[in-house]
């Protein structure tokens, strides 16, 4: 389950990255405005610039996401975060689904995606009906 998980969480990312381009062209990290002004001059190396910067954005993601998944079974607070992180990714998968018209393997991966993401919150809700309400 851990690897169908970074792989879900890589194709999250990634589809998380291209939507977040289509709907902020104003707000932009100095790492990215950077990489967008070396593409003009340098394509390859801003490239790298803004693979980095994802690559960088994915690990811390993935560690926040590892923290919320240890605390949640006793601090109801970090299972309600994580299930509204889940419920997320869900409609970057269903967007992926449809915006980008996903066909043969992609299709695949985005449903084995949405079976993993579906196992999670089934496992979230669960936790959060075992603990008591938050103070």
């Amino acid at each position: 389950m851990t690897d169908l998980f970074t792989d879900a969480f890589g194709v999250l990312a990634v589809l998380g990255l291209i939507l977040w381009l289509r709907r902020l062209h104003r707000l932009v990290p100095p790492e990215l405005a950077r990489a967008r002004d070396l593409q003009k001059t340098d394509p390859a190396s801003g490239q790298l610039l803004v693979d980095s910067y994802w690559a960088e954005q994915a690990a811390h993601e993935k560690e926040r996401r590892a923290a919320l998944w240890q605390r949640a079974p006793t601090d109801v607070r970090a299972a309600k975060e994580l299930r509204k992180h889940i419920l997320e990714d869900l409609k970057l998968n269903k967007a992926a689904m449809t915006d980008f018209g996903a066909q043969g393997e992609s299709l695949d991966l985005i449903d084995k995606v949405e079976r993993n993401l579906r196992q999670q919150l089934e496992k979230v809700d669960a936790i959060i009906r075992s603990l008591p309400p938050a103070p």
